[in-house]
């Protein structure tokens, strides 16, 4: 069965974020997350979703391993009528790829071409990213969706990355017919900031349907460690 889940998320841009404000008011995101698989459209020759350069398919040693033989296209299934969203966006978890891999990129369904944010991979870094693509409601369709991901050569011995997992995010305007269904298209919900201290602060969930709550998960933008090894320490 595909895996999807349905979400209020309440999105406070960066700048507001780092100006204490108060997020902006909530949406609902319906997740269809990729699944391996020939039964789910997706056969392979490898555990992991891998993405190659074109000169790892002639490559003397790197051409006979299972990674080399991925085209880098995987198909998810969304069950959406674009016509009722408010967006669609994907949503990618990404390991590196090798050091110098350049030119990261992703393409819906033959329509549209995106770039994949560089993180520091271009630049000989190993480095893990969790890019969020805003695409064109026109992209995509109910149904499965070919999502080709492909990289180029670079600085590096051989043009690789690996997609850990990935989901296309379908947002449910309020009138949604299923957010009516399930007698959610009149909550609301928001978040309110508050200075407790120096160093602290206090993050409140306001609702007019406390009930319907589940879990409440909290995101911040914040300077720490450096653990990927792309010299941005607020990532």
């Amino acid at each position: 069965m595909t895996r999807r889940h349905l979400l209020s998320s309440l999105a406070a841009a960066p700048a507001a974020a780092r100006g204490l404000a108060p997020a902006s008011q909530g949406r609902f995101w319906r997740l269809w997350w990729y699944e391996p698989g020939p039964e789910h459209g997706n056969p392979g020759f490898n555990s992991r979703f891998r993405v190659n350069s074109p000169q790892a398919s002639l490559h003397p040693e790197f051409g006979s391993r299972s990674e080399a033989r991925s085209s880098g296209m995987m198909q998810i299934l969304m069950l959406e009528d674009p016509r009722l969203l408010e967006a669609v966006e994907l949503y990618c978890e990404l390991c590196g790829g090798h050091p110098g891999t350049a030119n990261k990129r992703v393409a819906i369904n033959g329509r549209s071409l995106y770039p994949i944010p560089e993180n520091g991979t271009a630049a000989g870094h190993c480095t893990h990213s969790y890019p969020l693509i805003p695409l064109r409601r026109d992209d995509v369709v109910n149904g499965y969706n070919a999502v080709q991901f492909a990289c180029d050569q670079g600085e590096t011995f051989w043009g690789h990355f690996i997609v850990d997992n990935a989901c296309l995010r379908a947002s449910l305007p309020s009138a949604h017919p299923d957010l009516r269904k399930l007698e959610l298209d009149g909550f609301r919900a928001s978040v309110r900031l508050r200075r407790r201290q120096e160093g602290m602060i206090e993050l409140l969930l306001e609702t007019n349907q406390p009930h319907r709550i589940a879990q409440a998960d909290f995101q911040g933008f914040f300077d720490g460690y450096d653990e990927n090894g792309n010299g941005e320490a607020r990532d």
